[in-house]
């Protein structure tokens, strides 16, 4: 699975509308994969308060996708507008018309809503800027995520980003110190090249890359892949039921030093660990241990 930039994902999107694929028909899958997974992870969902933090653009419109979805399902659902522009009108309309609850920033001068709305919620969408961040947070939007953070702290709230934590740059990693840190990320489509290099969450709260539609065959132009547990397990061998240690192939370990090589004590005809002759050279030499 390639791993992408910000630029690269936009480039995916635009050869799936190319092929066929609509806008729209890409945020519906996103928020309904979102909203799924929501349920696996949080759920049963139904009764239950639900924050989404709505920001302006395509981040902002999965937000309300997900927020009506859950509502329908059940979920008693606050969609809070963090700004006063830039909302899918079509999918604000859809959401209303859900039972979906619309809190707005412009209504909330003291922030007390939102801090308490993320303090009782029993779970924190983060739906705000997504791979839309590129430049340090300030205020409003600082303030904002300050009363957020801290209701959620009170509360104990887990928050769950869409696709790229406010505040975290997608490319870079780079966290702002204003950002929202999350518990759990749903990336959407691809996974984010940002994401691996400063990682914001342990890889036990890493949920899988949720699939929103993109064609068979449309290729980002990155050289950088991630290996899953799906790829390794279509490399090994199929184990047969009368077999021994030696009958499933054979392991190369390509990492270490000439100094700190791997680990001893695996049977030598089984584990081969190549590693370079000085740390700063190109691979040259092979131990077999």
């Amino acid at each position: 699975m390639q791993i992408v930039t910000a630029s690269q994902m936009r480039q995916v999107e635009q050869s799936a509308v190319d092929a066929g694929i609509s806008l729209d028909h890409l945020m519906e899958n996103a928020g309904a994969a979102v909203a799924a997974q929501l349920e696996n992870d949080f759920g049963p969902l139904n009764g239950e308060q639900v924050l989404v933090l709505v920001g302006p653009g395509n981040n902002g419109g999965d937000g309300l996708v997900i927020a009506r979805i859950l509502q329908a399902s059940g979920s008693d659902v606050t969609a809070y507008l963090m700004s006063n522009f830039g909302h899918p009108e079509e999918k604000l309309e859809l959401a209303t018309n859900t039972g979906v609850q619309i809190a707005r920033f412009a209504t909330d001068a003291s922030q007390h809503k939102i801090r308490a709305l993320a303090r009782d919620a029993t779970v924190i969408v983060d739906a705000i800027l997504g791979t839309g961040q590129n430049r340090h947070i300030s205020p409003p939007l600082s303030g904002q995520l300050e009363h957020i953070n801290r209701g959620a702290s009170t509360g104990k709230t887990p928050i769950a980003a869409v696709d790229c934590p406010t505040g975290q740059n997608s490319d870079s990693g780079r966290m702002d110190s204003n950002g929202l840190k999350p518990d759990v990320i749903y990336q959407l489509g691809m996974p984010k090249l940002g994401l691996y290099r400063h990682p914001t969450v342990e890889p036990q709260n890493s949920a899988p890359i949720l699939d929103i539609g993109i064609p068979r065959g449309v290729r980002s132009g990155s050289q950088i892949s991630l290996m899953t547990e799906k790829d390794v397990m279509g490399w090994l061998p199929k184990r047969r039921a009368v077999s021994n240690k030696g009958s499933h192939g054979r392991l190369t370990v390509v990492a270490g030093s000439q100094i700190m090589s791997a680990q001893r004590g695996w049977p030598s005809n089984l584990l081969r660990v190549r590693v370079p002759g000085w740390s700063h050279l190109p691979l040259q030499r092979t131990y077999t241990v």
